[in-house]
């Protein structure tokens, strides 16, 4: 039996499906800048570029510790007080937003320390403000969705990404040059943060008027071990940046970033599906409903798995072209990291953030577990990146999310009480991955007829004769594929229909 309040099996997919869309939209918006700054920019000017923004996107995970997320948690706890937990967010990240400014402006150095490039120093207010910026403008694209306002947070995100790539572009245009761009962003965030708070004024009046302490210690004490885990996690996972920003100089670290770039509709879709989970489990969580909770993280996978494998198969073959149509042939000796780093994409389908975050029980495990990994991982890198070069970092990086996802799979199944018989529930996974194996298989072999022609044909050609064999496969061995399919179908249909 269902949970009171538990929304329909295809509730959540449509949830999802129009966060998606929206991100999607979003992505399409913001995708070309990368591109342009790509080829604006010198190798050393987009090393150095790259490692600014490394520095505000770190700047902006660890500070702010997930503690937005914490609205997913207890606004279906305490709905009658979910103004005050906005509130209380908002606080948190205006501090910690201003620590950040302070300290960058204070000690610039402490850029200079991270990556061994004296260019960083220069800019390092810059960057503290874009840190503060973004940390108290980010809540943006997580209440409405802990809200559930499906309206809303598909509106957010599209005009985020639209005005974020009207104002960068027209920055870069302005002035090919690393401060346009940061002030750039701080605009952007200015603009961002006013909306937020319209739209907290209107959903939560006069949330501001009061702060609710006793709230905001029971949310520290939920939010900030599970901060604590992500914080060391971003440590961890992107550590090696570090390591080998100063082994190499800034023209190499750009090979190396691109190479290790990860691809954005992947996150998109991925924080798409962990977004809508969040609520639901954690109202699943509430009533006791575990058995609910692993159907639902399991069909979550296998729609994730519908895009993964044909994203991995296709890439692993078509790698340098991609790299090359994307950021030119400068960057071909991008394709070997970029190929070894494709590895860490079927792990990405496994979502079970939403279950770890259900349960607090496990924030310390979560921060424990990090930590061991930090530890074997930083010993790994000082080993093998002066003999290996940046081939053995990526290799270090893989085998080091291998063992972790490996570690926190074993502890949600036990959380959730999955045993070997509920093995076959996952079955249609490993189908929809034979399914794109084949495809890719097909692809390689067509490669061999297009090579030498333009990246874009290429792709183009490969693509075209990857997609059906996959689709075939997937459509006649995957019962539950065929039906999201015909589901998705017939929603573009009534999408169409109501447009013409």
């Amino acid at each position: 039996m269902t949970a009171p309040g538990v929304s329909r099996r295809y509730s959540l997919t449509t949830q999802a499906f129009w966060l998606l869309a929206a991100q999607t939209a979003g992505y399409f918006f913001s995708m070309v800048f990368p591109l342009v700054v790509v080829r604006l920019f010198t190798q050393a000017e987009y090393g150095t570029y790259k490692q600014a923004y490394l520095a505000v996107a770190h700047g902006q995970t660890i500070l702010g510790m997930g503690f937005a997320l914490s609205a997913f948690y207890f606004f279906p706890r305490e709905p009658e007080r979910s103004g005050a937990v906005a509130f209380n967010i908002l606080l948190f990240y205006l501090a910690v937003g201003l620590l950040a400014l302070m300290a960058l402006t204070l000690w610039p150095g402490i850029l200079v320390k991270l990556f061994s490039n004296e260019k960083l120093r220069a800019y390092a207010p810059q960057i503290g403000g874009v840190i503060l910026f973004r940390l108290f403008s980010g809540f943006l694209e997580y209440v409405a969705t802990a809200r559930q306002d499906v309206k809303f947070s598909t509106i957010f995100i599209v005009c985020a990404q639209f005005t974020k790539s009207a104002v960068m572009l027209t920055a870069v245009w302005w002035s090919a040059k690393l401060a346009a761009l940061l002030y750039g962003s701080m605009i952007q965030g200015f603009l961002q943060a006013s909306v937020l708070i319209w739209y907290l004024q209107h959903v939560f009046p006069g949330f501001w008027k009061r702060v609710d302490w006793q709230l905001f210690r029971r949310q520290l004490s939920y939010g900030i071990p599970m901060g604590a885990a992500t914080m060391v996690f971003i440590v961890r996972a992107e550590s090696h940046s570090y390591f080998v920003a100063h082994y190499v100089d800034a023209a190499a670290f750009a090979v190396y970033a691109v190479g290790c770039a990860s691809i954005p509709f992947v996150e998109l879709v991925r924080s798409s599906v962990a977004t809508v989970l969040m609520p639901h489990v954690s109202r699943l969580h509430h009533a006791g409903e575990f058995r609910e909770i692993l159907l639902v993280t399991l069909r979550s996978i296998r729609k994730l798995s519908t895009l993964y494998w044909p994203l991995y198969f296709f890439l692993l073959v078509m790698s340098k072209e991609f790299i090359t149509f994307l950021y030119t042939r400068r960057y071909e000796g991008s394709v070997r990291i970029f190929t070894i780093n494709l590895t860490l994409l079927p792990l990405t389908m496994l979502v079970l953030d939403p279950v770890l975050r259900a349960f607090a029980e496990y924030r310390f495990f979560l921060i424990r577990l990090q930590i061991v990994l930090f530890a074997g991982m930083a010993a790994a890198l000082l080993v093998v990146l002066p003999v290996y070069g940046t081939v053995g970092a990526i290799t270090v990086v893989v085998i080091g999310a291998v063992i972790e996802m490996s570690v926190t799979a074993s502890k949600v199944a036990g959380a959730l009480g999955m045993s070997w018989r509920d093995m076959k529930l996952a079955s249609g996974i490993f189908k929809l991955g034979l399914s794109a194996a084949l495809a890719g298989v097909v692809a390689a072999v067509v490669r061999v007829f297009v090579k030498g022609y333009h990246p874009a044909i290429a792709l183009a050609v490969c693509g075209a004769v990857f997609a059906p064999v996959y689709l075939l496969g997937a459509y006649f061995s995957e019962p539950d594929t065929r039906e999201d399919l015909q589901y998705l179908v017939a929603r573009g249909k009534r999408a169409l229909w109501k447009a013409t």
